[in-house]
């Protein structure tokens, strides 16, 4: 598999086969900083450095380079690689990538936000400096008696660095995971690389902003407050189960069956008794942990439910599909599609 991406008469060269992923090109100080860009991210991420180093004259190109040991071991699997089914998107693609999701799927904007919102994800400041591994995050914003409001999310990615982010462009199966230039990226979603963010924006009319989010992942989080109700921890693993079986199918093509479905709508409904039920106990509710997850599950919910919903507008799925398609969203809802 070969994909090129072409700036300013530099064009850096993807080639992943079954045993490695190499880039080409013939900038070396241009390949130089991605390999640098990488390192720093897999260091975050694994604790490890990468011995990568750029060789010359390889592929037809001044310089190559094996980045296979560099890609933090959770992006090895995927990267270059398109989904069978359509679904993973970029507000899924930043939220795997940053440790926040487990598993590749369709996501929503209102998912993405709650999580950019919650006690994992801290927002850097407008004079701060994003890290290798932060989640970037291109918003609608209305500015309104310079009070910035955030109407929708319109994009996401991984800072890799000042030049390099790492996303999915959206949920199409052949959008493939990749890196792309930064400004470029911007650039798609008429934001100017080279200004600041009080300079994109325009007064007093609804416009776009990048921010980026320093962020925990959810089982770091889990592991150092470990206090979470049983009950709530047990849904929390059948969600787990499932929402594999739900990248299997995006990803690998494997048949998603009725029953999976059936069990994501038994959690929906158990999650909702269990919200009826910890009201006549508000300090269980009011444990911070408690209601991260809970909000996470029920988050994880409406974007599944999303997404079976354009399963079975496509016909991709078991026929039954339709009719627990229809039934999670009630229990999510209160009411029929």
């Amino acid at each position: 598999m070969v994909f090129t991406f072409l700036d300013l008469g530099f064009c850096l060269n993807f080639h992943r086969n079954k045993k490695k992923v190499s880039v080409g090109s013939n900038n070396c100080a241009e390949i130089q900083s991605l390999v640098d860009a990488l390192s720093a991210w897999k260091i975050k991420t694994d604790n490890y450095i990468c011995r990568g180093t750029v060789s010359e004259n390889k592929r037809n190109f001044k310089c190559s380079i094996d980045i296979e040991d560099c890609l933090p071991e959770n992006i090895r699997n995927y990267f270059a690689k398109k989904a069978t089914e359509a679904g993973p998107n970029c507000f899924n693609t930043g939220l795997v990538f940053s440790g926040l999701l487990p598993n590749l799927r369709h996501s929503t904007s209102e998912e993405i936000g709650f999580y950019m919102n919650s006690e994992l994800c801290k927002k850097r400041g407008p004079e701060e400096k994003p890290s290798p591994g932060d989640l970037g995050l291109i918003s609608m914003v209305g500015i309104n008696q310079d009070r910035p409001m955030v109407y929708s999310g319109q994009h996401a990615f991984i800072y890799l660095s000042e030049d390099f982010v790492y996303e999915k462009m959206d949920s199409r199966r052949t959008s493939p995971f990749t890196i792309a230039r930064k400004a470029e990226t911007l650039k798609s979603y008429g934001l100017n690389p080279d200004e600041s963010a009080d300079e994109n924006k325009i007064y007093n009319k609804i416009n776009r902003e990048v921010s980026y989010y320093q962020c925990v992942s959810v089982s770091q989080y889990l592991t150092e407050t470990p206090n979470v109700p049983e009950e709530l921890m047990s849904l929390w693993n059948k969600m787990l189960v499932e929402e594999s079986c739900i990248e299997k199918f995006t990803m690998d093509r494997t048949p998603l069956r009725a029953s999976s479905i059936k069990n994501i709508i038994d959690v929906s409904k158990a999650l909702t008794s269990y919200l009826q039920e910890i009201k006549k106990e508000p300090g269980k509710y009011d444990e911070e942990k408690s209601k991260f997850m809970i909000g996470s599950l029920q988050m994880k919910l409406k974007s599944i439910s999303s997404a079976l919903l354009g399963f079975v507008s496509e016909k991709k799925a078991d026929p039954n599909l339709s009719i627990f398609a229809a039934d999670l969203y009630k229990s999510i809802y209160g009411k029929s599609k």
